[in-house]
């Protein structure tokens, strides 16, 4: 049964990285710029305003998008103090903490706030909302080939508060019919905008999707909903009713993403040993995400459930994860019985080739159809690693070679 499990195991990793192939064409081609010191060749880019006088914070990988699960953490990496809701209708809970670079000197901090029914959303930013809002919406409709956004604005008064009312449209053409959708459809968003300390709030109260055919209205909030979301803004540390921690990498169950150093150091508390992270390997290959989470054993052998790294790099066409351990499963099978089994019914066998590799024993397999795959397995110093190709598998053993030879970051 794990021997089949593995390959259940690698279809699902398959499909996660076609889609990070898609995610990394679309965001990180345009957003990622990378500055490299001549020491250690590390990422070291600022997202801060370069015109002010606080220190920039300096990230390792850096995201168009960064995901956080602490609103503390979120504290010591943006560029201006803010506040929050400390209240938010019935049944809603903090669901994403999410960092958004609109440009480069500006971010916009968004807020998922989330129920049974559905979800509402509040950027904050140093920006006009118009801008910084339009800017977000092109983000997550760019992949839709020839969709438009449009923005108006407008005075709104809710009870004594004044601010804007803006609008967002958002208009995706008629589709081809085997992508089951046959007319032109527009989202519009609603959002009501309003100043505190010189910071742009925006929280969204209405939104509607509209076609030839049908319209659709998601939950509203109401102008009392809207008056207390605006009077209950506090400093973080201030906030009583709603958790802004959604969870900790400690929790178990909650998978946490790494931007910089701090991040680096709670996921090796975690993982309980110093992984290897190298930047990039060559001009071609360069990290653009990187994820710690807690895995559980491919047999249900839960004394060897364990925490793992998992870094994405580019590689021209294609793209390479490298994962890290304290225990393998899949290792152990090939360690045991050279092979593995690659259906589901577990009765065809694909054979491991052995080889050395900087005098390391190494377990390759390679995979044809849509999309070709190297992985390599190994083990040193009692940590397992895993080397996988995606598309382009040029020159893997010498690429591998070098993910051996890399070192944790200084």
């Amino acid at each position: 049964m794990g021997k089949v499990l593995v390959n259940r195991y690698n279809n699902k990793l398959t499909r996660f990285i076609l889609s990070c192939i898609v995610i990394t064409a679309v965001f990180f081609t345009n957003f990622i710029v990378a500055k490299a010191t001549q020491e250690n060749s590390l990422y070291e880019i600022s997202s801060n305003n370069m015109d002010k006088m606080k220190e920039q914070h300096k990230f390792i990988i850096d995201a168009p998008i960064k995901f956080y699960n602490d609103i503390k953490r979120l504290e010591q990496v943006i560029d201006f103090k803010f506040k929050v809701p400390d209240f938010f209708p019935e049944g809603y809970k903090v669901q994403e903490l999410q960092l958004k670079k609109i440009s480069d000197k500006d971010n916009v901090l968004e807020i998922v706030y989330g129920n049974k029914d559905g979800i509402r959303s509040l950027q904050i930013s140093e920006q006009d909302p118009s801008e910084s809002l339009k800017v977000i919406e092109n983000g997550k409709s760019k992949a839709l080939e020839n969709s438009q956004v449009e923005i108006s604005k407008q005075p709104m008064k809710v009870g004594d508060i004044n601010g804007l009312s803006v609008i967002l449209t958002t208009t995706f053409p008629v589709r081809k019919a085997m992508e089951n959708q046959l007319s032109e459809i527009k989202a519009v968003n609603n959002y009501f905008s309003w100043k505190d300390d010189g910071l742009w709030y925006s929280v969204e109260y209405k939104s509607e999707s509209k076609s030839e055919r049908s319209s659709n209205n998601s939950l509203e909030l109401s102008s009392d909903d809207i008056k207390n979301i605006v009077k209950s803004l506090k400093y973080p540390e201030d906030t009583k009713d709603l958790n802004y921690c959604i969870k900790n990498l400690n929790g178990g169950d909650v998978e946490m993403n790494i931007y910089d150093r701090d991040d680096i150091e709670e996921a090796k508390n975690a993982l309980e040993f110093d992984p290897k992270f190298p930047i990039r390997i060559n001009n071609n290959i360069n990290i653009t995400n990187s994820t710690a989470r807690l895995v559980g054993d491919l047999n249900n052998n839960k004394e060897k459930t364990c925490y793992e790294i998992n870094n994405l790099y580019s590689n021209k066409n294609g793209s390479i994860t490298f994962t890290q351990s304290a225990n393998s499963s899949v290792y152990d099978e090939m360690m045991k019985n050279k092979y593995i089994k690659i259906n589901k019914e577990g009765n065809v066998e694909k054979k491991i080739q052995e080889l050395r590799i900087e005098n390391n024993q190494v377990f390759k397999r390679s995979q044809e159809g849509i999309v070709p795959q190297v992985n390599y397995v190994w083990k040193e110093n009692n940590i397992y690693y895993s080397v996988i190709f995606f598309v382009n598998i040029e020159n893997c053993d010498e690429i591998v070679k070098e993910f051996m030879n890399s070192k944790p970051l200084e």
